[in-house]
């Protein structure tokens, strides 16, 4: 059986900051999520786009189990504008995720 997995957070909480945990500005704007839930899931394996501005060459997605029970997964970067990145969700992890962008030395 495919592992399925589903964003739980909206971009708004993931990338609405005006800083971020090191308390420098964020370096992307304006994200917007695909739609996912525990109904219609975004199935392991398939491409994942994120809209945005500010997206760089050394982004990085991670994803983060809402339980914590497991170390952060980080997601393959398939492709990447300064308006949006593209990630192929991984086949192991399942559930409820946090999405994690990594930029300029921040989270």
């Amino acid at each position: 059986m495919k592992k399925l997995l589903y964003f739980v957070l909206t971009a708004a909480l993931l990338f609405g900051c005006k800083k971020d945990d090191n308390g420098t500005p964020c370096p992307v704007s304006d994200a917007t999520l695909p739609t996912s839930s525990a109904e219609n899931p975004i199935p392991a394996g398939s491409a994942v786009t994120i809209q945005g501005s500010g997206f760089t060459a050394g982004s990085e997605i991670w994803l983060r189990a809402l339980t914590k029970a497991t170390d952060d997964v980080q997601a393959t970067v398939t492709g990447h504008t300064s308006t949006s990145i593209t990630f192929t969700a991984p086949t192991t992890v399942s559930g409820e995720q946090s999405i994690i962008l990594k930029q300029d030395g921040g989270e």
